[in-house]
């Protein structure tokens, strides 16, 4: 990257460079920074997709947030350090589902005690959440494990078996990649009952999960190429026009926990279009992460997208209180114009994001088997 820097390369080359520098090295083997970045936003993304927010901006980052981090998790995905199927399933019980089932059990915890201190009774019934914890149908009262955990981990169980079985052959994995797709959109369509497990929002995913699988391997320029900063106009107009032609002739945006999509072709061209746009932003921040302007960004994207899984976990909870706070300060939350639903939305961001911290440090230190991880390491190194 030096070499090509005093030569006076053009930026797209450097992006692309550093993008063909970072698929030459196994994803398992060192942290992606921008893989860590891309988490980050997403989760961002998660945590004002559950706070105020106008509907227009919503229905926009919605068309991807969900696709970005399915990509993102195929990025990473390997099994070349499992000799066998049962270490592999027992490290994604270990980083999944016990973590999972963890902050599952310490979410409902904080609705009972925030219900007690508001006067506002949260019932819990212990034995659906038993119940809960075998059958996982998302969204009701049967339910323990965060959805996007469950459903990632029926991905990667796929996976494990359909990579081996494909033998990795990128077209083949391809077609079976839009199968999945399509199978899981018209089944949330036309059926939308929620599937234990989310094995529906599986099918949706491992289409996405795929491409980012095939991203890495080398050789495949395609990935650099989309992600040059030139292309970024063009991804963002495809992005708008996937998410508006969804929303004002089909009536739907994109949601994969509600079992919402829309028109097929109109959901791609946002969720595409949407993954190549992020991913040739991550890649220019990645190249100046180290400037004085971009700096505070990349550092608070990677420290969050290390943590992704915790701050998935507790977003909720900590909007919840930062809605009691900003409430208790007498600021209005209700039937407010979009610019005030931006701030006080921000608001609340930054107060959940403040508030998980926290919590991030002390299972990083003090429990860090909770997250799969054998010894204690700070969340930041």
């Amino acid at each position: 990257m030096e070499d090509v820097a005093e030569h006076g390369a053009s930026p797209d080359i450097k992006v692309v460079i550093r993008m063909n520098d970072n698929l030459q090295h196994s994803a398992g083997a060192r942290r992606i920074s921008w893989v860590d970045y891309g988490k980050g936003l997403a989760i961002l993304l998660v945590f004002w997709g559950h706070a105020i927010c106008p509907e227009p901006v919503r229905a926009s980052f919605y068309a991807f947030h969900i696709p970005v981090f399915y990509f993102l998790s195929g990025y990473v995905f390997s099994t070349r350090k499992y000799h066998s199927f049962g270490p592999f399933l027992w490290h994604k019980v270990r980083t999944l589902i016990i973590p999972g089932l963890t902050f599952g059990f310490l979410i409902v915890f904080f609705k009972w005690l925030n219900g007690l201190i508001a006067g506002e009774a949260y019932s819990v019934n212990p034995l659906k959440l038993l119940i809960g914890v075998f059958v996982e149908l998302r969204g009701g009262d049967y339910s323990v494990i965060p959805w996007f955990f469950v459903s990632i981990f029926i991905i990667e169980l796929m996976a494990y078996w359909i990579f081996g079985l494909a033998k990795e052959h990128a077209g083949v994995l391809l077609s079976l990649a839009l199968i999945a797709s399509v199978v899981g959109y018209c089944y949330a369509t036309f059926i939308g009952k929620i599937v234990p497990w989310s094995l529906e929002t599986a099918c949706t995913g491992f289409g996405f999960f795929v491409l980012g699988y095939l991203a890495k391997s080398p050789g495949k320029t395609w990935f650099a190429s989309i992600t040059r900063p030139a292309w970024l106009p063009l991804w963002l107009v495809v992005t708008a026009a996937g998410t508006w032609l969804n929303v004002t002739i089909a009536h739907q945006r994109l949601d994969v926990y509600m079992n919402e999509y829309g028109w097929y072709p109109f959901t791609m061209m946002g969720a595409l279009g949407g993954i190549a746009l992020v991913l040739g932003l991550l890649q220019l921040l990645e190249y100046h992460e180290r400037t004085a302007a971009a700096k505070p960004v990349s550092s608070l994207l990677r420290y969050i997208g290390k943590n992704s899984f915790i701050f998935y976990s507790l977003n909720q909870v900590g909007l919840l209180i930062g809605e009691e706070i900003l409430g208790a300060c007498g600021i209005p939350l209700n039937n407010i114009t979009w610019p005030w639903q931006l701030l006080w939305g921000g608001a609340c961001i930054v107060i959940a994001v403040l508030l998980c911290v926290p919590m991030v440090e002390f299972t990083n230190r003090c429990f860090p088997q909770i997250l799969g991880k054998p010894r204690r390491i700070s969340a930041a190194s």
